[in-house]
């Protein structure tokens, strides 16, 4: 167990300082178990086993049944070691040193997501982090960008745009717990990455992005606060399509612990929470949009 290359996760990541103190101990706890090298084995088992979050799941949960304490927190703690495997391939690809800090930062947006729904340090989305070990994923300021393809079998043209078929085509997500979506934040992010992948593709015409996500989804303007940034993020899209939901899926990104309960329950301590409550107790319904963005360097094409 590198502890040297651990911490410096931790305090590269800007992990708060109660979770820095909770993953030391953690991570001595396993060594005064005894267990330091079943441990460091597991580091090997995720590679071989091509990030397989389920036979990772298995390992975990047998795992606490012997050492204690959670298996969610044990995943992030193998995690901080997998990194140093993952960060090699992004200097390879030429991310700045820089970048690839703010990319792992995802960690301790997971650990957060863990804190406010469970109470302590880990992550419940294993399955997640594949990406980062493949150096598929990379985060420009305030958004993540997943290498991509436009694989449908027609072009599209957004905003006076053509996206032809086979076109890289990047994925954007949105980490949870780095601040507002706001417009100077999405402006700084689009051209970060527009500089990286028009070198990297070798086109400067335009850096073309797809998401899907409950943040697009038309029909939430009507639960957004009025003038949010939320509603604004949406008119950077030509959403080309929407699908209803039977339940809010993502209630737990809004209303952390809460989404367990009963939506009466649900909290309603700061703008967006209230607003969301009350658009789903008059009726509302829920649902994701998916939409492709167009940044040609300069300008949002496809900005309403």
């Amino acid at each position: 167990m590198n502890l040297e290359f651990m911490n410096l996760v931790l305090d590269k990541c800007e992990f708060p300082e109660d979770a820095k103190v909770y993953f030391r101990d953690l991570a001595d706890s396993v060594i005064a178990q005894g267990f330091e090298k079943e441990f460091d084995s597991f580091v090997d088992k995720y590679y071989e086993c091509r990030f397989d979050s389920d036979v990772m799941d298995e390992i975990f949960l047998e795992f606490k049944d012997r050492a204690g304490n959670h298996s969610y927190s044990y995943w992030m703690l193998m995690l901080f070691f997998a990194l140093e495997r993952a960060k090699p391939l992004y200097e390879k690809r030429g991310v700045p040193e820089d970048v690839i800090w703010d990319t792992f930062t995802d960690l301790r947006s997971k650990a957060y997501e863990c804190y406010e729904i469970y109470g302590y340090w880990g992550t419940f989305v294993g399955f997640w982090f594949g990406l980062f070990m493949r150096c598929e994923i990379i985060k420009f300021g305030r958004f993540e960008y997943q290498d991509g393809t436009y694989d449908n079998d027609f072009n599209r043209v957004c905003g006076g745009f053509t996206i032809e078929v086979g076109r890289p085509c990047l994925g954007i997500h949105i980490p949870s717990n780095f601040g507002p979506v706001d417009y100077e934040s999405r402006m700084k992010s689009y051209k970060m990455a527009y500089d990286f992948y028009s070198k990297e593709h070798g086109r400067t015409d335009a850096l073309v992005c797809g998401c899907g996500s409950w943040l697009l989804y038309p029909g939430y303007k009507n639960a957004f606060p009025a003038g949010s940034n939320s509603i604004d993020f949406m008119d950077d899209w030509d959403i080309v399509k929407t699908e209803e939901e039977d339940h809010f899926g993502d209630a737990w990104r809004l209303f952390g612990d809460s989404y367990q309960k009963s939506l009466e329950e649900w909290y309603e301590d700061n703008s967006m929470r209230r607003a969301f409550k009350k658009y789903f107790l008059d009726g509302g319904k829920s649902g994701e949009g998916i939409g492709y963005l167009v940044f040609d360097g300069e300008k949002i094409l496809t900005r309403k």
